[in-house]
């Protein structure tokens, strides 16, 4: 049985289409526009068109007795090349003079089935244009009006001297029956004679006939129509030309939106539930009203979370009633935040969804678990490089001391643990026995949700040490901006290591610039901590 070949998918062609405009109005645009001003730039031309007729080539051999096997197609391509000879070109360019060096080009075709040629002839002046046209026209008549004449001049001539060759046999026959009179032969000389004469008065009515037809006969071609003076240039076209070449950079900007599609790596997000495998997607945040000018935002603006009225704030909602369903019958109260690659909003993720959890009612205490650049805090108005996380790992102060009630209005149930003063050793602090304790206390403290954001996975090992003391974990990813095989690799390195992935949630930003692509990049906070934007991670 034949395998049934896939249905095209439209909805994926014109999702393709909407991603890829900008490349289609691009190639639109630029071909359309470098068209038209090639085609302005260019100097106007003039043509001018003359038409003249082949006819029949068995006219001119009707004196010959032979009927001409011809071709007419054939015969009309052999008058075009015929025209176009240096020969013609030369009577022409005599008859012009001084313009014949303005002219640009000169075209012979054949006019549809019909014998009929076109001389068309091109310049940047119209009287030239038509005085062209005109002069290969009749140059060509007149060539093959004298090589007619010349045919049957020649054929007179022919005749003539074949009457004169049998008049000097008659006379040598009349002489032969003068020497001897009473011969048995003058009787069949006689006869001879008499077919001769017939024979002579056949050929001199037959060259009578060929010089008459060399006086009056013109040809077996003839002018149809002269050429008239263009009243507009006939190029260029600029509009014409302009449409044409838009229409060739839309097939062209589609191939090239197909194209950049195809070799686009970056997770879409139809693609994202074959990229996760078992795993939810939890839900979808659109773009924030700051992370929308992520290009223009300023080093001293805090960033805060999302206005509870803001379809953002609702967004955020959707993803914790999400995960307090996908808590049913367990206890999942320990969640780690984090993403595979840097910038990809999971700090974003973990102040907005800490906020909707607290204002359903619940406990919840956020915890700055990024302790290489840390970004939490700055949601709440707090300082990361104070008294935090860190500390309390290193039984600097209890945790008690630093945690911090937040003044969010509707939140008065959300704690935040800073990440405290930088620590060379984040990996190990995280992974170890004292974090799995301070868990522990803030569980027995009686918080519902404790979540931490986390170090991206692809970077830095920290969220993979950290992840065996958590219940649970959520990634983070953008459309547009996240790798498909990044995503794909950090799911799978968290399973490696026995990490439950709670689910996915889809950040709806895709900045265009300013992201940590490459694991490397991902560094310690200098002495000075930097400026951070919306679309942090």
């Amino acid at each position: 049985m034949d395998e049934q070949e896939p249905d095209v998918d439209l909805r994926a062609l014109l999702a393709t289409l909407r991603r890829r405009v900008w490349v289609i109005v691009a190639c639109v645009v630029v071909f359309a526009a470098g068209a038209f001003v090639a085609s302005a730039r260019q100097p106007d031309l003039y043509a001018a068109t003359s038409q003249v007729r082949v006819t029949d080539p068995n006219a001119d051999a009707v004196f010959t007795g032979i009927q001409i096997k011809s071709d007419p197609k054939r015969e009309v391509n052999t008058q075009i090349l015929v025209i176009q000879s240096s020969s013609i070109r030369t009577c022409a360019d005599a008859a012009l003079g001084e313009q014949a060096d303005a002219l640009e080009n000169l075209i012979v075709s054949g006019k549809g089935e019909t014998d009929i040629l076109l001389i068309r002839a091109a310049s940047r002046s119209p009287q030239v244009a038509v005085d062209a046209s005109n002069a290969v026209a009749t140059c060509y008549v007149d060539a093959k009006r004298t090589a007619l004449v010349s045919e049957f001049q020649q054929r007179a001539v022919e005749l003539r001297r074949k009457s004169a060759d049998l008049g000097e046999t008659m006379s040598a026959i009349d002489a032969e029956i003068a020497a001897d009179p009473a011969s048995p032969n003058v009787a069949l000389l006689r006869s001879e004679k008499a077919g001769l004469q017939d024979q002579q008065q056949e050929l001199d009515q037959r060259a009578d006939e060929a010089e008459v037809e060399a006086a009056v006969r013109g040809g077996n071609v003839e002018l149809v129509d002269e050429a008239e003076l263009p009243r507009r240039p006939f190029t260029p076209t600029p509009a014409r030309d302009a449409l044409l070449a838009g229409a060739l950079g839309l097939l062209v900007g589609l191939g090239l939106a197909f194209l950049l599609e195809r070799l686009d790596d970056k997770v879409r997000v139809e693609d994202v539930d074959d990229l996760i495998g078992d795993s939810l997607v939890l839900g979808t945040i659109p773009l924030l009203a700051a992370r929308r000018l992520k290009h223009h935002h300023l080093p001293d603006t805090p960033r805060t979370v999302a206005k509870p009225t803001s379809a953002e704030a609702e967004a955020f909602r959707t993803v914790a009633t999400s995960l307090r369903f996908s808590n049913l019958g367990r206890t999942k109260r320990v969640i780690a935040v984090t993403s595979a690659d840097a910038g990809e909003g999971k700090s974003t993720v973990v102040a907005n969804l800490a906020v909707a959890l607290a204002r359903s009612g619940l406990k919840v205490v956020a915890v700055s678990g990024d302790l290489r650049r840390p970004s939490l805090a700055e949601f709440f108005a707090l300082d990361d490089s104070q008294v935090g996380l860190t500390s309390v790992l290193l039984g600097e102060v209890p945790v008690t001391e630093a945690v911090v009630r937040t003044s969010t209005a509707d939140a008065t149930n959300l704690l935040v643990l800073p990440a405290g003063p930088s620590p060379h050793n984040p990996a190990e602090l995280l992974g170890s026995t004292p974090m799995q304790q301070l868990l522990d206390q803030l569980v027995q403290g009686g918080a519902d949700y404790i979540l931490i954001d986390c170090p991206p996975v692809l970077p830095v090992s920290d969220t993979l040490a950290l992840a065996q003391h958590v219940d649970g974990v959520i990634v983070v990813c953008v459309p547009g901006q996240t790798k498909a095989d990044h995503l794909e690799a950090a799911c799978q390195r968290l399973r490696q290591i026995g990490a439950e992935i709670i689910g996915v949630t889809i950040n709806g930003f895709s900045p265009r610039s300013g992201s940590y692509d490459q694991y490397g990049r991902y560094e310690y906070r200098s002495a000075t901590p930097p400026t951070a934007d919306a679309s942090s991670g």
